[in-house]
């Protein structure tokens, strides 16, 4: 019982190390180097994108911000508080960022309002506003946090890609301890597992002691009849 519980035991933490190396390595290769952890999406067509404060003010860690269309297409960013954007975009039809998939490494998204999408203007309530051909780079601004970025291009136009940018070289370090960690326990694992049984030694040669005593008895016992009946002649001699 004690083998099997053991070689059970063993099976388990080689499960989990390699479990750890595989999450571990998947994370160091995607992150890289710079511990860049990207997530992209391609916004629906014909709407303003929105990305809140829940989503771009979310964690203290550098985020970069890039919409990409065509080269030829120019990529508007509006930039006001919350309740600004949300007065403006009042019940018109937008999409929100509103997460991240980390398996997928994508972000996900919703479509809200009824009303007809409208396209940001120039007006007071911007805090920035900037119009760029082809590709828009947002950096996240904590100290001025929080903010709602809108995002749009032309009507006849479209957003090929939007990707936020979390990065931290911390992680791709965290990643690859992980890996090696893994490794280390299924490492061990795979030894417990495999370890043979040990051979009951002290008992073994217990036995062997007493089978040479057995053996030793009856000659022993032959000896003595040997003498008892070497015995007899002398005794009806001296009659």
């Amino acid at each position: 019982m004690t083998t099997i519980l053991r070689r059970l035991l063993g099976v388990v933490l080689v499960l989990a190390g390699l479990a750890g190396l595989v999450v571990g390595a998947w994370f160091a290769r995607a992150l890289g180097t710079d511990g860049a952890a990207t997530f992209t999406a391609r916004p629906p067509a014909g709407v303003p994108v929105v990305v809140d404060a829940q989503t771009n003010a979310r964690t203290d860690i550098p985020l970069l911000i890039t919409a990409r269309a065509d080269e030829d297409v120019p990529v508007t960013v509006s930039i006001a508080s919350p309740t600004d954007a949300e007065a403006f975009l009042g019940d018109s039809e937008y999409a929100r960022v509103t997460g991240i998939d980390v398996r997928e490494w994508a972000l996900t998204t919703e479509r809200l309002g009824t009303d007809d999408p409208i396209a940001p203007a120039a007006a007071d309530l911007w805090r920035s506003q900037v119009t760029t051909d082809g590709t828009a780079e947002i950096p996240g601004d904590l100290e001025a946090a929080p903010e709602t970025m809108i995002i749009t291009v032309p009507e006849d136009a479209e957003l090929s890609e939007l990707a936020m940018t979390w990065t931290n070289p911390a992680w791709f370090y965290q990643a690859l301890a992980l890996a090696f960690a893994g490794l280390l326990v299924a490492l061990v694992g795979l030894a417990v597992a495999l370890k043979p049984a040990a051979a009951p030694e002290r008992g073994a040669r217990g036995t062997t002691h007493t089978r040479r005593g057995a053996a030793a008895q009856p000659g022993a016992s032959q000896q003595g009849a040997a003498d008892d009946a070497g015995a007899v002649p002398t005794e009806e001699a001296a009659r």
